[in-house]
């Protein structure tokens, strides 16, 4: 759940809690080193919902979530709302490549400040082959549940940085999304003094 709330010069400041009881990445009792969201299909947690109709119940498990989320938004203060956000990290990127055959010490106190070296270029890393089949497996995922009735994203945010575009092509592009909900990613950088 997010609240906003007015910020300095005009800007808003958000405040985020995660809505424990939906999903099992956000549980206690989740280990999330051995958390894998590819075979637990993100995480949603088969349970019911106070929205759960005899009607919905053709809808599975992703549209009777949907229209529970829609209704707590309803429900919702004017200064809140409830948002459900696939967070993805890049593929492996060659700098991952890098920073394993260095070493994180030295990596962050050498290494990373080069464009690359031994045949490795990091700046501006593209992704490895293996980078791209972590890509490629989330793109399964997302194939393999739309017929499920998982909602897709509302809207792609992805940062400038190639290694996250190529991911997020690979992820998303030549996905059967339903008419009007186009894969159409904004790329934009955030940086700590970013609004």
């Amino acid at each position: 759940m997010a609240a906003v709330a007015p910020g300095p010069s005009g800007s808003f400041h958000y405040e985020f809690e995660t809505l424990k009881g939906y999903f099992a990445q956000s549980e206690d009792s989740t280990d999330d080193s051995q958390f894998d969201f590819i075979r637990e299909e993100f995480g949603l947690i088969g349970r019911k919902y106070d929205t759960d109709t005899d009607a919905g119940r053709d809808k599975g498990q992703w549209g009777r979530f949907e229209r529970f989320v829609r209704d707590l938004n309803e429900k919702s203060g004017e200064s809140e709302a409830v948002k459900v956000l696939f967070l993805g990290r890049h593929g492996q990127g060659w700098h991952n490549v890098a920073e394993s055959k260095y070493g994180t010490k030295n990596w962050d106190c050498y290494w990373s400040m080069l464009d690359g070296a031994d045949g490795m270029v990091w700046s501006d890393a593209v992704l490895t082959e293996v980078g791209q089949g972590q890509a490629k497996d989330v793109h399964g995922l997302w194939q393999q549940l739309l017929p499920k009735g998982i909602p897709p994203p509302e809207t792609y945010y992805v940062s400038p940085m190639t290694r996250t575009i190529e991911t997020a092509d690979l992820s998303f592009k030549g996905l059967a999304l339903p008419h009007g909900k186009p894969y159409r990613p904004y790329i934009k950088e955030v940086g700590l003094n970013s609004p």
